[in-house]
């Protein structure tokens, strides 16, 4: 699918996009992409945690499995993910 949308940056984030994509050797909409996926797929995750949560909340039983992450722990996003793949 292709989406057609003009946006607007500020002038320092329009040179910031054009300095990203020419270091990388790819084109800006490339670098943009990148970042949306990227960003994407974090939000994703985070959504299936959460459904996981709820899966594990409504059981009565501890769970072994929930029990060895720390829930304040930044990372845990990416040690559950790891497990995923």
């Amino acid at each position: 699918m292709t989406v057609r949308k003009n946006f607007l940056f500020e002038e320092d984030v329009a040179q910031h996009l054009k300095e990203i994509a020419k270091k990388a050797n790819i084109t800006q909409t490339q670098v943009v992409k990148n970042l949306i996926e990227a960003e994407y797929e974090e939000v994703s995750v985070e959504e299936k945690l959460e459904a996981l949560q709820r899966i594990v909340n409504s059981s009565k039983e501890p769970n072994p499995f929930m029990e060895q992450f720390d829930p304040s722990d930044p990372k845990v996003l990416q040690k559950v993910k790891g497990m995923m793949y």
